[in-house]
């Protein structure tokens, strides 16, 4: 029945399958079913049920729901936190993926200080090259990243590349996409746009091209060719990934108006303004109604309209989009 132990099991595995493929919300409606299920039969307090809400908090994260995962992992995590020891591996995941989603809002401080709570108690107890280790640093070196701290991510990065070094799996892959982003970060174009069109390459043979993984590291391709003033280059793959973003994750995720904000600046610096004030504008209401006004994605996309219609002579709607920008 589909209530039974072995059938919700399985359902649960199926779920991390179709993450792994960038099938969130399917993963979603999965882990939704378990987890009502698991509620009426074992309870909310169940160690099973709180990993299947931090599971489906995590593919809130993914989907760019991101009120809706903080809201349900601050939950997950008080119940967890009264029923399990520090050292419980299930309560380190959970803390890890919390502290993923507080990054993702725009606290990384609070973020870094989670994670190394993790690897400090993980590192005693835990072979070094264990799973929740080795996503907890990839989940710092992306923090670091935030703060930029990029000689330490950098670091972690080139050791946990030896750690994973097992082929390209999509975790190894992952990895050395960050690192680049990182290269980009220290102004090493060469070696960044080298890395990134490997991990490219391989994550389209491994993941596909509408693999979230794909479009990450195909974002990151673009700010590098940007950066090196490539712009027909940059400006044509961009446009090909927005539509794979807006396909496989929606309008309303964080990188498919990450992308339009990119776009939106690309345009500008090739003085296509009227278009890029028309991308920034629909890319800044998205921003704005799910971080609303402050986060700093929104702060940056109201900078590049701000550009836009500075050049285009409208400059009282430049100093009222920077003005907001600035509170």
């Amino acid at each position: 029945g589909e209530n039974h132990p072995a059938t919700i099991d399985t359902a649960i595995r199926l779920s991390g399958v179709l993450s792994d493929q960038g099938r969130y919300r399917s993963a979603e409606l999965l882990l939704k079913q378990c987890e009502e299920c698991l509620q009426q039969s074992v309870g909310e307090n169940n160690k099973i049920t709180l990993v299947t809400s931090s599971k489906l908090a995590h593919c809130f994260v993914q989907q760019g729901q991101l009120s809706k995962a903080e809201k349900l992992f601050t939950e997950v995590y008080l119940r967890a936190s009264q029923f399990s020891t520090p050292s419980d591996p299930m309560f380190l995941v959970m803390k890890m993926d919390f502290a993923n989603c507080i990054a993702h809002l725009g606290n990384s401080a609070g973020a870094e200080q989670e994670l190394r709570e993790v690897l400090n108690v993980g590192r005693g107890f835990l072979p070094v090259d264990d799973h929740i280790l080795l996503t907890c640093v990839r989940y710092l070196a992306e923090v670091l990243k935030l703060r930029s701290k990029f000689c330490e991510a950098e670091k972690i990065l080139l050791d946990l590349m030896q750690a994973e070094a097992r082929g390209e799996t999509a975790d190894c892959l992952r990895t050395r996409a960050l690192l680049g982003d990182v290269y980009r970060l220290k102004g090493k174009f060469q070696q960044a746009e080298r890395t990134l069109r490997e991990v490219q390459e391989a994550q389209q043979q491994l993941l596909g091209s509408e693999h979230d993984q794909t479009l990450i590291t195909e974002r990151t391709l673009v700010l590098i060719l940007r950066d090196l003033r490539r712009f027909d280059e940059s400006e044509k793959l961009l446009r090909e990934s927005i539509e794979r973003s807006i396909k496989v994750l929606g309008i309303k995720h964080r990188l498919t108006f990450e992308q339009q904000a990119i776009l939106a600046d690309i345009l500008n610096q090739q003085q296509k303004f009227s278009e890029a004030a028309e991308i920034a504008t629909r890319a800044l209401a998205t921003c704005e109604e799910i971080y609303g006004s402050t986060h700093e994605i929104t702060c940056l996309t109201a900078m590049i309209l701000s550009g836009s219609y500075r050049h285009q002579g409208q400059l009282e709607e430049a100093l009222t989009t920077i003005l907001g920008a600035c509170e």
